[in-house]
Parts: C-alpha cells; structure tokens; sequence
C-alpha cells in the first residue's frame, strides 16, 4: 500500500516537473523543487522501510521489487532541479544515500554484501544522472555563448550596413555641394560672375553655409539641430550680422534629413541678412514637433534666393512659410515640422 501510494506522488510529482521545466513563470521554477525534492525524499524513506520491515531476510529486500523509490529518486530530482544549479541536485543526491543508509541500519541488519550492492547501485546510478545533468548545463552554456555571438554579430552586421549607408549619404551630399562650389568658383575664375554683386556674395555665403552645416553634422552634439543652426549663424557672424539664437522646449530626436530640410531656408536668410538676425527654436517632446522661426533685415533682392529641393515646402513633412515686409526689406521664414 505504501508503495503505491508514493508511485501515485511521485507520478504527480513527474508531471508538476514536466510542466515546470517547460513554464516560463519563475515562481513555478524556484517554488516546486523546495517542496518536491523534500517530498521525493520523503517518499523514498517510507518505501525503503516499509519493504525492510515487510520483508522476510535480511538480504533481498533491499532490491526488492517494490523497493524501488531509493534507486530511481535521482530521476524525478533531476526533472524537478533541472534549472537550478547542479550542487543542488548534488546535494539532493548525496541526502538521499545518507537518509536511506540510515533506513536500511534502523530496519534491520546491514551486511558488506547489502551495503556494496547499494553503493555500487548509488553510484551507478548518480553518475549517469550527474553527467546527464552536467551536459545539459554545458549545452545551454554554448548555446547561450552561441546566442550572444549571434546577437553580437547581428549588431555589428547593423551598424557596418548603417554607417555604409550614413557614408554613402555623406559623399552623396559632399558631391552635390561640390558640384555647386565648383561651378560656383569656375564663374569666378572666368569673370562670368563679379564678387562685387550682392547675388554672388549671397551664393557663397549659402554655400559655404551648407559646408558648415555638413561638418556639423558629424559632431555628436547634444542637440544635433541647434549645433548645424549654430555653424551656420557663424557664417553670417564672419560678415559682421549679430545673430541671436533663442531655444523654448526640449528638442527631440530629429531624423538628419529632416533636420536638413529644417536649415535649409534659414541659411538663404542669414545669407541675405545686413545687420541683424533672430533666431528661434521652439519644441515639443511628446508629440515631436519643431519650429524655426528665422527673422532678418534682408537685402531688397534677396526673395530670389528661396531653396528649392531639401528645403522646399513640404520636404521630409516640413512646412516652409515665407513672408517679407517693408517694401521686401525685412524677411521672416518659418519652418515647422511635426512627428506623424
């Protein structure tokens, strides 16, 4: 009878192991092992004396049939440690002999003969369930090693794709620029254009903006944008404007492009700026969302000097307003952006 009901627990006892070996729920994994190792040990105990003092002998009983809990307890022990630590399971091995040796000299008499048998049984027995156990931990080891490796790989793949992909932009951007200061410096070499005129100071002051901004963009400045806007004033600064830049808000994370596009028509106004020149930066977080405002005592002429391209209405989702007053004698652009 005792040995029926303890193959009922310790089947319940499989079972509750399986499912915990297979959950995911930490509570399940540290909660069952603390009462079913104790539980397993328990069962094995009555077992081994129950069949000692049933038994008729003294040297059979040992490895009755019945008898079975004390050799097969470090199975069920593996299934229920199987994620906790192995001295743990060593532990719970080396109680096990300890306990049922203690069974076995209470219950009756203990010759050489029984007590090699059973060492030789433990032995046995242990070793294959320690080396099963051991394996185990050494595969999840490599593939936890393997895992890593992967992820390691996969985010160096990432980054080498994103800075080939940041470099081809970057010489993409460099061979625009370079084309437009080329044909800019051909004119001027061939007197096709007079450094003396407003329009040609304007151009290159455009695009020697739009160099600054470039080389800002390599900087990892705290905030990205008002750095590029900063390069940029310092270009009108050189030619004696005085520039005031104003921020309101934090500024989020803006896309390079977008952040281009945000620039583009506040360069043409600070190239065609005489005196004096506002700038103003407001910003939401949450949701993004950036407007510049950009105000200048501009030349007369200077309308003809709005960007197209990058900074035209409506690129990367920003919107460009332009206005002038005083006979086109001040010039004020807005460029705002939102995050959809």
């Amino acid at each position: 009878m005792v040995s029926a009901v303890a193959w009922g627990v310790v089947s319940a006892l499989n079972v509750m192991g399986v499912v915990n070996m297979l959950s995911d729920r930490a509570g399940a994994r540290l909660d069952l092992p603390v009462v079913g190792v104790p539980v397993l040990l328990a069962c094995t105990a009555a077992v081994f004396a129950n069949s000692r003092t049933d038994a008729v002998g003294t040297g059979g009983d040992i490895f009755a049939t019945t008898n079975w809990a004390w050799a097969t307890f470090g199975w069920q022990a593996l299934l229920l440690l199987w994620r906790w630590p192995l001295r743990w399971l060593l532990c719970a091995l080396g109680v096990n002999m300890a306990l049922c040796l203690a069974t076995a000299y209470a219950t009756g008499p203990l010759d050489r003969v029984s007590l090699s048998r059973m060492v030789m049984v433990f032995w046995g027995t242990a070793s294959i369930q320690v080396a099963v156990a051991g394996g185990a931990r050494a595969l999840v080891r490599l593939a936890e090693r393997a895992a890593r490796a992967g992820a390691e790989r996969a985010e160096l793949l990432a980054a080498r794709q994103a800075a080939e992909r940041v470099h081809a932009d970057r010489q993409r951007r460099y061979r625009g620029i370079g084309q437009a200061v080329r044909q800019l410096l051909a004119g001027l070499a061939t007197a096709e254009l007079d450094p003396a005129e407003a329009r040609v100071q304007q151009r290159c002051a455009v695009e020697a903006s739009r160099l600054r901004r470039l080389i800002a963009e390599h900087y990892d400045a705290p905030s990205p944008l008002l750095h590029e806007l900063r390069a940029c004033a310092d270009v009108a600064e050189r030619r004696g404007v005085a520039v005031t830049l104003e921020t309101a808000g934090i500024l989020p994370r803006i896309p390079v492009q977008v952040r281009r596009a945000l620039t583009e028509a506040p360069i043409h106004v600070l190239a065609t700026a005489r005196t004096q020149v506002r700038v103003t930066v407001v910003s939401i977080a949450d949701p993004p969302e950036v407007e510049v405002n950009v105000a200048a005592d501009a030349e007369a002429d200077g309308a003809s000097t709005r960007p197209t391209g990058g900074g035209a209405d409506g690129a990367h989702g920003v919107e460009v307003t332009w206005s002038s007053e005083g006979e086109g004698k001040d010039r004020w652009v807005r460029t705002h952006w939102r995050d959809r």
